[in-house]
């Protein structure tokens, strides 16, 4: 009873003097969500990569203030950034972790095996308000029409108000998986191929370079075990080139 008592009050010790690690995330589904049982596919991750080191504490905010709390020096990362989204900002970004695919989705009935995206010029598509596109979208010629968000978009194209919708593939399964849009869910469809990408990482603050090496140590063992795949898959997600070559 002493040696079972002796461990637990050692687990206890260890768990209570483990480093905290304070990360933020926005609503971002299905990387980063309040909304989801796993709180999204990256906070699986991090959870598997660095929970076993440190105390996590994972707090949901808006993007911009997540930058503004990172640059005040009240946090050790944001988790879920794109390129050039933390440059000259003295943050460090982890390898990448997923893959972002920017593109089309189009009415399943014209859905074809590659879209010819120089043959777009004067088509309605639908984008969202005060979104950041990148520039290879505006070279196609689409017209855009703004709405609110991407799950309105996605209920217009499926009764034909515009011939596309500008989504990440990754949000737009993930959001046709969702109640609201059940009714529709077939109708509308996944066009190849994307014209953009961009990797999905998580930004440290320098004080945080312990932390970093952690993750990169574990993302590696969760990559060649073939981990990493597992939950890219469950979520349907793509995954850095030299990632979904791993088992």
């Amino acid at each position: 009873m002493r040696l079972i008592l002796g461990v637990l009050l050692f687990s206890l010790s260890l768990s209570c003097s483990a480093q905290k690690l304070r990360l933020l995330a926005a609503e971002y589904p299905p990387y980063t969500s309040q909304a989801m049982p796993t709180q999204g596919a990256l906070i699986e991750v991090v959870q598997k990569t660095l929970a076993p080191r440190y105390q996590l504490e994972i707090v949901f905010v808006p993007w911009a203030r997540a930058l503004n709390e990172l640059k005040a020096n009240r946090a050790d990362g944001i988790i879920g950034v794109w390129p050039n989204s933390y440059v000259d900002r003295g943050f460090r970004a982890s390898s990448p972790i997923f893959i972002s695919k920017l593109g089309f989705y189009v009415p399943t009935a014209q859905r074809v095996p590659l879209l010819d995206l120089t043959q777009l010029r004067g088509r309605l598509a639908g984008g969202v308000r005060n979104y950041g596109y990148p520039t290879t979208l505006y070279k196609t010629g689409v017209r855009i029409d703004a709405a609110h968000d991407d799950l309105s978009n996605l209920k217009k194209l499926a009764i034909g108000r515009i011939s596309l919708a500008i989504l990440e593939k990754a949000v737009g399964e993930y959001l046709l998986t969702q109640p609201e849009l059940a009714p529709i869910a077939d109708k509308v469809s996944w066009q190849e191929p994307a014209f953009a990408e961009a990797a999905l990482s998580i930004a440290f603050a320098p004080k945080a370079s312990a932390a970093l090496a952690a993750f990169e140590t574990a993302l590696r063992q969760l990559t060649l075990s073939g981990e990493l795949k597992q939950i890219a898959n469950r979520y349907q997600i793509d995954l850095p080139a030299d990632s979904s070559a791993a088992p």
